[in-house]
This record gives structure tokens, C-alpha cells and sequence, in this order.
């Protein structure tokens, strides 16, 4: 009997990771969601050096995009790495973490869509980097609890978390305008 030499999956590593002498600003600056589709369509852009960035996005049957204003410092974008009961089986949980200020008419009108819906997120960074967040599978809330505190300088509001297992990193998008060109026209 030979020898059977099992090997793990090898996906290769196919460059360097350079170190950026340059200041950062770290936290999220806009937020927007639209709902989710497996079938929204991306275009790209690619560069020589590799890096490629979502330059055109298309929703379907008429979806918008909507920001969303959320309180200051209370917005959180990651991705997780979750590996499964092989170090092979691997995938990536995207979450967005947001405080909404207060429980208004048009959020108590809204308030069981946005804790039901299956969205996807665009995030964008304080230093002007934009994401997608969601586009495999979609998020999905699993915390939409409004709260308000015992202390007069408590918040008051909603503390939302969506989140969702996903194949890929987010997608990293041209920049802000491609995201708003989803918004509703206003008239």
C-alpha cells in the first residue's frame, strides 16, 4: 500500500504587502443601504498594479440606495475571519455596527423593514475609502433595539448591528458619487 499524501488547499499568495509611511483617520464618515439582490451587477476597473475597485454599480426593479444618519463615533464597519472544522474551510462575516439618534415618525414607519430587511451596506471611511459590505449574501439585523438610558446624559435611539457570512473581502468602490448615483432622484 503506498502512501497517501493528503495536502491542504494551497491558494497562493501572488504579492507583498507594502508598508504606507502616510497619517490615517480612522471611523466611518456616511453610511448607506439598499436592499439586497444576488443579481446587481459591477463593473471594474483594473490598474496595472493590480488594484481594482468597483467603478459602476447597478441595482434592480427600481432599488435605491438610502444613507442613513447615524450619531458620531458610533459607526463601525469589519470583516471577521470564520474558520470552520478544517483550517479549509473558511469565510468572512461582515458587519456594520450604527447608533440612529433617535425613534422618530419616520423611523417607527421603517422600524420593522429595517429590522427584517436583507441589505447591503456602503461604507464610506473617514480618509474618503468607500466599500461594499454584504454584496455575496447580504446582512441581515441581528440586533435593532431601541434604548433609553437611566441617565440623563444617556443615548436615546437604536443601536443596530447587520451582519452576514460572505465569500469575499467587501467590495472596494471608485468613491462616494458611484454610491449616491443610486440614490433616489429627489422631485
Amino acid at each position: 500500500i503506498k502512501n497517501k499524501i493528503y495536502h491542504m488547499l494551497n491558494c497562493k499568495i501572488a504579492k507583498g504587502i507594502a508598508a504606507e509611511c502616510e497619517t490615517t483617520i480612522g471611523g466611518i464618515l456616511r453610511l448607506a443601504f439598499a436592499n439586497y439582490d444576488d443579481s446587481y451587477a459591477t463593473t471594474w476597473t483594473s490598474s496595472d498594479s493590480g488594484t481594482c475597485e468597483v467603478d459602476s454599480l447597478a441595482l434592480v426593479n427600481g432599488e435605491h440606495a438610502y444613507e442613513v444618519n447615524f450619531l458620531d463615533g458610533s459607526g463601525l464597519a469589519e470583516v471577521e475571519l470564520n474558520v470552520g472544522d478544517s483550517t479549509d474551510q473558511k469565510n468572512f462575516t461582515h458587519r456594520i455596527t450604527m447608533n440612529l439618534a433617535k425613534l422618530d415618525c419616520n423611523l417607527l414607519e421603517q422600524y420593522k423593514n429595517w429590522s427584517l430587511a436583507h441589505v447591503i451596506a456602503f461604507v464610506q471611511q473617514k480618509d474618503g475609502s468607500v466599500y461594499a459590505y454584504g454584496v455575496n449574501n447580504g446582512l441581515a439585523a441581528t440586533t435593532f433595539n431601541y434604548s433609553s438610558g437611566s441617565a440623563t446624559s444617556d443615548a436615546v435611539g437604536v443601536n443596530a448591528v447587520f451582519e452576514g457570512v460572505q465569500l469575499d473581502a467587501p467590495l472596494k468602490i471608485k468613491d462616494w458619487a458611484t454610491v449616491k448615483a443610486l440614490f433616489p432622484t429627489e422631485g
